[in-house]
């Protein structure tokens, strides 16, 4: 299998998307490739889709100090030229192996990968409401 995208990395671990477009976990170390479960976000784009929109889907990967675990960060932030919708948020924990869902995020993420500082990863993000950025952890 050959990566398509590298989308995060952490102590050794590779967080990749392939050709046909399926999430894995590359251990570099070992060489061993873990598929991760597809998250089900796309359910809640497909019912938020209207003319005119546009997506932007924002990646991270790292550990959590707080939860000790690692964990995948995906979000889905919908918007127009005139307009900006809460974001769509899905994290996935290597631990329990489970998507949990986090719905109307009241921002827009305005960097492509998250910095993982402090234990956490960390975006620049607009409140739908105001233009002002902001750090988002």
């Amino acid at each position: 299998m050959k990566p398509k995208l590298g989308l995060g990395s952490c102590n050794g671990l590779l967080y990749i998307v392939n050709q046909n477009n399926t999430n894995c976990l590359w251990n570099l170390s070992t060489g061993k490739l873990s598929r991760i479960p597809v998250s089900k976000i796309y359910l809640v784009i497909l019912g938020k889709l209207v003319y005119g929109i546009t997506l932007r889907y924002i990646y991270g990967f790292g550990h959590s100090a707080i939860v000790k675990d690692y964990e995948i960060i995906e979000i889905v932030c919908f918007g127009k030229p005139t307009h900006i919708h809460p974001s769509e948020v899905a994290v996935y924990s290597l631990k329990s192996k489970l998507w949990t869902s986090i719905p109307d995020i009241p921002y827009r993420v305005c960097s492509k990968m998250g910095v993982h500082v402090n234990g956490a990863l960390h975006w620049t993000a607009t409140h739908y409401t105001t233009p002002e950025s902001e750090t988002l952890a």
